[in-house]
């Protein structure tokens, strides 16, 4: 294959970073025991599920959701869980999230971030089950569906992946009506509009979603990921610097700016970012895409 057709087809091609999405799931406002620098805080989520009830807007906790002190010990095991996983450091991720295992067992952050787990440990069919299931237990949620979506494309089964993310688009939606102030649904709904080639309108969404406290780190890699399916190069490449910037160790960041680099002739940054996602994500499904990228660069 040419150098040319190589790039057009890496970009069609390109998984949808699962870091993205995992790292908005429910947790603490901080993280504990990670280093300063690499440290992603989580946007929180309100528990919301129909057996729970409503959420309190002020405290996203519902009627018949776990005492504050589960809480406390599970959503930071969760949310430095989520770190892990969004640098593709999925062993270190397991012991975090074995770690609270008794105290989660409702919990549908928790269950969605051990799917996730078990997609980046290969067990692709485990994964969709658990992700199916945590998306029955509630069913307000988008955040299972838009994951489902990702590792059955992961799987190549493209029809489901579709289904799933356009259910995760309309709970999205859903979401934001009930809970307009709430970054979770305005984040969402801007990952299922990246899957559904609707970029401008996910900047927009995640625009709103930095808005209401998301994490800037999350939403700068999110609209870096737009502004590189959408052929904004440079856009995309000051986004996912910042993203670099602020944490190192988000492995993602380097794939999309390299590709980014790719599109705009750098071939030496595309090389010096591709060779630096290899080394932190060697079996990340996108690893093949960039090797092919490296080798026919020479690199």
């Amino acid at each position: 294959m040419s150098t040319m057709k190589l790039r057009s087809a890496v970009i069609a091609a390109s998984g949808f970073a699962v870091l993205l999405a995992l790292s908005t799931l429910p947790a603490a406002a901080q993280t504990r025991g990670e280093p300063p620098q690499g440290r992603v805080q989580a946007v929180q989520t309100p528990t919301h599920s129909a057996q729970q009830g409503n959420p309190s807007p002020q405290t996203g906790e519902a009627p018949g959701a776990p005492s504050q002190q589960a809480t406390d010990t599970v959503d930071p095991a969760v949310a430095s869980a989520v770190v892990k996983l969004a640098g593709w450091r999925y062993r270190a991720a397991r012991e975090q999230l074995e770690a609270v295992k008794g105290k989660a067992t409702e919990n549908v952050g928790y269950r969605t971030a051990m799917a996730v787990l078990l997609a980046e440990e290969g067990k692709l069919d485990e994964a969709i089950s658990k992700l199916e299931a945590a998306a029955a237990a509630d069913a307000k949620d988008p955040a299972p569906e838009l994951y489902l979506g990702e590792v059955a494309f992961w799987k190549k089964d493209y029809t489901k992946a579709q289904t799933a993310w356009k259910v995760a688009l309309e709970r999205a939606k859903a979401y934001i009506q009930a809970h307009p102030d709430c970054p979770h649904g305005h984040y969402y709904q801007g990952l299922a509009q990246i899957r559904m080639k609707r970029y401008d309108d996910a900047m927009s969404s995640l625009d709103a979603a930095r808005s209401h406290g998301a994490d800037p780190i999350l939403v700068d890699l999110g609209q870096g990921m737009a502004a590189t399916f959408g052929g904004k190069w440079d856009a995309a490449k000051q986004a996912l610097t910042r993203v670099i910037e602020a944490d190192p160790a988000v492995a993602y960041a380097y794939y999309y700016r390299g590709l980014a680099w790719n599109k705009t002739g750098k071939m030496d940054r595309m090389v010096a970012d591709l060779e630096q996602f290899v080394a932190l994500a060697p079996d990340a499904p996108d690893t093949g895409q960039a090797r092919a990228l490296l080798s026919a660069a020479g690199g």
